[in-house]
């Protein structure tokens, strides 16, 4: 990541944690393409000082501010043929010289029409890979074969010397250390800039018109933003009883990678409370969506792509309360399966199997520790399986989203689908 993330989880909120209208419009600053349109399709005009009565909203808010402040995100236009490997550097890092800059910000800034800018994310590989040159080139550099990789760059200099294909870099101007980086390279023609501020404004306005409609109490448990991904998770107070010890609770979840070729979703886990006498514990669970009830297949909550307009966005934000309730439905009958569990200890070893035969790089690091746990006791009852699923989730670092929803989709996976 090029900025320090900002982490927050919550249990609770206080009212003094709300924010108005006018403060949301505020993340959309004047250069934002999408400003008059968002106010137009969700009326804003007239309103600003509306309170949206989502708990911790303006942490969030306030974390935004202050990324944004920290930096300048530009999208500039670029031919092939102005785009030069300078140097391979380690951890999937490159430098590269950017000619022929229209852009009067860089040239204000830098002196210059040409930029020297350092990759992050996968910044170095999408740009090598228009070459196929992208494994061969590290293979190059961790193997010091420093000759063959300038022979290779001025090849490629030469070759494309007259290429005057494009694409769009997406540079931000870090202002701590006064650096540019190369954050990502997207489309020129499709690419639409729906990022973090975007999808914010969206989805906190958007669960506003849910509360009000529904007169529910929803607050930010958690959220998780960098200069180019958010999560957040909006707790839903909505608690229902599936048998005598045994309560759900449910989570929204918005997810966008404002650079990433997959779209803006909403999703859902849920949270099972199981009490035992004077005892309770909690485990959450990720199911794959919500059910196509025309294909069967399951399909994220609701999702836009970074493309077409504001109004073909608002046209499927619409549909979100539905979709919230369609998910509560379809979890409550999860719940239901799960309390029917007889076998506690099968499912134990049901899921070390599921465990033992991950795949998924990031999860590797914890697989060692996770078997370990899940081995080391037989549970004989529900609450004690329970608590051993819950210590297992505990192993997880707190920020490791990617890792963590991968072990309650294999949590749902087992003790829903048992697959």
């Amino acid at each position: 990541m090029i900025l320090e993330k900002k982490s927050r989880t919550y249990e609770t909120f206080e009212t003094k944690s709300f924010i108005t209208v006018r403060q949301l419009l505020a993340i959309l600053n004047e250069e934002n393409p999408y400003k008059k349109d968002l106010i137009q399709v969700f009326k804003i005009n007239g309103n600003e000082t509306d309170v949206i009565q989502l708990g911790n909203s303006k942490f969030l808010i306030d974390a935004i501010n202050n990324l944004d402040n920290q930096c300048k995100k530009i999208d500039i236009p670029s031919k092939i043929k102005d785009i030069h490997l300078i140097k391979l550097l380690d951890e999937e890092k490159a430098l590269f010289e950017i000619l022929s800059i229209k852009d009067n910000y860089i040239i204000k800034q830098n002196k210059t029409d040409r930029l020297t800018v350092e990759t992050r994310y996968s910044a170095k590989s999408d740009l090598l890979d228009y070459y196929s040159f992208s494994k061969f080139a590290n293979y190059c550099r961790d193997n010091e074969y420093g000759d063959l990789i300038s022979d290779i760059k001025n090849y490629l200099n030469k070759k494309n010397i007259s290429n005057d294909e494009e694409r769009n870099l997406r540079i931000i101007h870090n202002f701590s250390d006064n650096k540019f980086y190369l954050r990502a390279i997207t489309s020129v023609n499709e690419y639409k800039d729906f990022g973090i501020n975007f999808s914010v404004f969206v989805a906190l306005l958007a669960i506003n018109k849910y509360m009000k409609e529904t007169s529910s109490s929803i607050y930010i448990n958690r959220f998780y933003i960098d200069d180019s991904n958010i999560y957040i998770s909006f707790a839903l107070n909505i608690p229902k009883k599936v048998t005598d010890s045994l309560m759900l609770e449910f989570n929204l979840i918005l997810e966008n990678d404002e650079i990433k070729r997959s779209a803006v979703s909403f999703n859902g886990i849920f949270k099972l409370k199981f009490k035992d006498k004077d005892k309770e514990s909690v485990i959450y669970l990720n199911p794959e969506g919500v059910k196509n009830k025309k294909t069967e297949r399951n399909v994220d909550l609701l999702t836009y792509p970074h493309r077409g307009s504001v109004e073909s966005v608002f046209d499927k934000i619409k549909d979100l309360p539905g979709l919230i309730n369609f998910f509560m439905s379809q979890t409550h009958e999860d719940a239901i399966k799960i309390s029917q569990i007889e076998h506690p200890d099968d499912v134990r070893k049901f899921i070390s199997d599921k465990v033992k035969w991950s795949k998924k790089p990031e999860f590797q690091a914890y697989k060692a520790k996770i078997l370990n746990k899940l081995m080391s006791i037989s549970v004989d009852n529900t609450f004690s399986l329970f608590e051993l699923l819950r210590e297992v989730e505990e192993l997880f670092d707190h920020d490791d989203i990617i890792s963590i929803n991968f072990w309650r989709s294999k949590l749902y996976e087992a003790l829903v689908n048992k697959k």
